[in-house]
């Protein structure tokens, strides 16, 4: 068992290893620190930072819908004498 597990750690690690293996961003291979390469962090999902605060007020809306079906249904139970 041992053994499989350390196998299986060693496969993962070489497969860490090739998805690095193209990335030479260093002094050996002639990257100046002023050159004009460079790496852009953005968000995945840059679109649903917009759609959060949608939902916020979907969620406030049907809490007053909630509140306004409580009231009818009040209504209805005093109409009728429930």
């Amino acid at each position: 068992m041992v053994l499989s597990e350390s196998l299986d750690e060693f496969q993962r690690l070489l497969r860490q290893r090739d998805a690095m293996r193209f990335l030479c961003f260093h002094a050996c291979s002639g990257d100046d620190p002023n050159m004009s390469k460079y790496v852009e962090f953005i968000p995945c999902r840059a679109a649903n930072f917009a759609a959060s605060g949608r939902g916020e007020y979907q969620e406030q809306q049907g809490c007053t819908s909630a509140i306004r079906r409580l009231v009818f249904c009040k209504m209805v139970r005093d109409e009728f004498g429930d």
